[in-house]
């Protein structure tokens, strides 16, 4: 394989310094219990991925043939993110106490790992399954489909099969309550709130609260303002917002907490997993508030109980104890859901703990009447977002309007997540004004869900980068309509990137050290980095840590950071971080760079009509032209312009991936 990964070396024209545009699930460490200190018992490792799980050890237990085995697969925010993996491993640990069953999870380090992680289980015998976050959806439906036998349960997804039960939360009443407490309790008159990624299960927590500082200002005559994000029934989601793109980095924490204290807000409302840790660490340097979620963080997160006003609870423990419980005694019933509210207290709102002389009582008896108020159903959280009713576009002169022409575009997140959105949705209604059709936009959690999307009809034009071009092509039929252009070029370049002082030159210097890239997909965060690195030795799935970052922005921050010892990203995403990082370009060099790489795509699925093509495609070239779709396009990827291009521009890259016998299928592994 080596050889073969140097023909291809050569073909690139040896890669001189670049980076651009995962891996087997690992053991995760011992889980904590959510709001205490484990017991020993309690505790159980995680498996191997190509290892049976171990058998946890138990005062009683009965006979080791009737022990029946539950595992969860966690999302990436890891078995001790103190939130939802936690808590949904707090209720399969008090299955296994409870019932004598065999308990285990296996983490996942990045969202290829979902398929891998399940099918271990399956493959091991397990006699259920819970899956953990809404990014698990497609994975867990698969395996569910395909092994009707075994029953799952899914946190925050509803369910898919007859096979699986959906464990939902009603998490904006809670949190309705929650933004009624912090406009109550807010000093400037601000308070905020971001996400990690925009899926309906964090929204449905921001619209809550928004809704809910919206319902005191009524009720007081106040202008109390929420920064973070605004619902719109018009908009993608129900709204526009901050989000930090992952459920990991408590630099983000940090980062988006001090900016929104720094606009006047003093209490902050973080919908992140772990990231909202380094909220609670920016909020506790400032001296403000933080209102938690999922789990009661003045328990799982002591060091900082002082910040916390209180906590909305999502009590997926509880969900997750039923749904395994049912599992193992025979009373599961897949094809349903089991839905937590404030009516059945599966959701709520913890204690106020040092916050409680603080909160007046006045203020303490309105929220519990607002609490009424939502089980009775008289007081309304605004969730979930009614669609406004869509405007009709006007059609061009001389045509007829296409009212029954609908698509959607989707785009990556190579960078800032708020940026592509903004300009996603600013070329869809350019291309709706062109063309008469119904336009939308969304930006998907990757490339492999741009890809999934088209070859499903949920997309029907994808902005996808080279490899997952060529990938979506001879997967789904997806055929390209045009490149896009970068200062003249229909080309680009990639690089490897580190730390001037890491003392890390060649290569080879990257054995044992950690790695961040964009994206699985990403042909210059990784594709050509993996073959790179592979050509001089290295063995990507064993030589060195590889960590999903989202955006090549986040990946150059990252490595600026001191995150990540390398990384790869395309050239040169180092400006992306300039005006926040001036010195970046001095801390962060460049080790390697590649041959030149097609540019991305904007691409059509299969069975879009030709008509609707060549309509579309002539809009986006007429965009190109005028000074709002350049500044739209430079906004979306740094795109300067856009060339008609057929399928065969993209046979050179074909053919240098041929020649050194690699295959999509080993990258796509890889």
């Amino acid at each position: 394989m080596i050889k073969r990964l140097l023909v291809l070396l050569s073909l690139l024209m040896v890669i001189v310094v670049v980076a651009a545009c995962g891996g087997a699930a690992t053991p995760a460490p011992q889980a904590p219990a959510a709001t205490e200190a484990p017991k020993e018992e309690a505790k159980t490792e995680a498996p191997a991925a190509t290892e049976a799980p171990k058998e946890e050890a138990k005062a009683e237990e009965p006979a080791a043939a009737a022990k029946k085995k539950f595992g969860e697969v966690t999302d990436v925010g890891g078995i001790d993110d103190r939130g939802f993996n936690q808590l949904a491993w707090d209720g399969l640990v008090r299955v296994g106490k409870d019932f004598g069953a065999d308990v285990q999870y296996l983490e996942s380090q990045q969202q290829t790992d979902y398929e891998k992680n399940i099918n271990e289980f399956i493959n091991q015998g397990y006699n259920g399954i819970v899956t953990v976050g809404f990014l698990l959806g497609d994975a867990t439906k698969a395996a569910s489909e395909a092994n009707p036998d075994i029953p799952f349960a899914i946190v925050d997804f509803p369910s898919q099969t007859s096979g699986d039960m959906g464990l939902l939360f009603n998490v904006d009443e809670p949190s309705f309550m929650a933004g009624y407490l912090a406009a109550g309790m807010t000093q400037t008159g601000t308070v905020c709130t971001y996400g990690g990624i925009k899926i309906p299960p964090v929204v449905a927590f921001m619209v809550g609260f928004e809704n809910g500082v919206k319902y005191y200002n009524e009720q007081k005559g106040t202008s109390v303002k929420v920064l973070g994000w605004k619902t719109d029934p018009a908009a993608e989601g129900g709204g526009d917002g901050s989000f930090t793109g992952n459920f990991e980095s408590l630099d983000d924490g940090r980062s988006f907490a001090e900016n929104f204290f720094d606009e006047g807000c003093d209490i902050i409302y973080p919908i992140a997993g772990p990231v909202g840790l380094g909220s609670a660490a920016a909020a506790q340097d400032r001296g403000f508030a933080v209102i938690g979620v999922d789990a009661d963080l003045t328990q799982s997160n002591p060091d900082a109980k002082e910040v916390y006003i209180t906590s909305v609870l999502k009590k997926i423990d509880v969900a997750v104890y039923e749904a395994v419980k049912r599992m193992n005694d025979g009373t599961f019933e897949g094809g349903t859901n089991y839905i937590s509210t404030l009516a059945n207290d599966g959701v709520g709102l913890a204690p106020y703990h040092d916050w409680e002389g603080k909160v007046p009582a006045e203020l303490t008896a309105e929220i519990e009447t607002i609490k009424q108020g939502i089980i009775d159903g008289s007081i309304k959280t605004g969730w979930p977002v009614e669609a406004a009713p869509a405007e009709e576009a006007a059609p061009a002169e001389g045509e007829a309007m296409a009212s029954d022409v609908s698509l959607v575009m989707s785009f990556v997140p190579s960078g800032d997540t708020e940026e592509i959105l903004a300009s996603g949705d600013e070329l869809a209604k350019m291309v709706a004004e062109r063309t008469g059709y119904a336009v939308e936009s969304n930006v998907a959690t990757s490339f492999a869900a741009v890809i999934e999307a088209m070859g499903a009809g949920n997309a029907q034009v994808g902005w996808l980068n080279t490899f997952g071009y060529i990938l979506a092509h001879e997967k789904y039929g997806v055929d390209v309509a045009l490149a896009t252009e970068r200062f003249g070029s229909t080309t680009y370049k990639g690089q490897i990137i580190t730390r001037k002082d890491s003392g890390i030159e060649t290569i080879a210097d990257l054995k044992d050290k950690t790695f961040c890239r964009p994206d699985p997909l990403s042909t210059s965060g990784w594709i050509i980095p993996s073959i790179t690195m592979q050509a001089e030795g290295l063995d990507v799935t064993k030589d060195i840590k590889v960590t999903d970052v989202g955006s090549h922005n986040n990946v150059v921050a990252a490595v600026y950071n001191g995150e990540c010892d390398a990384g790869a990203t395309y050239v040169d995403a180092r400006g992306t971080i300039e005006a926040d990082f001036p010195d970046v370009k001095d801390v962060v060099v460049v080790i390697k760079e590649s041959a030149d790489i097609p540019n991305d795509t904007v691409s059509f699925a299969k069975d879009v009509p030709d008509d609707v093509r060549k309509a579309v495609t002539d809009a986006l070239l007429d965009i190109a032209q005028t000074d709002d779709g350049k500044a739209a396009l430079e906004q979306l990827y740094e795109i300067s312009g856009l060339q008609p291009v057929d399928d065969s521009f993209y046979d050179a890259f074909r053919a240098d991936l041929d020649a050194a016998g690699v295959s999509i299928e080993d990258l796509q592994q890889e």
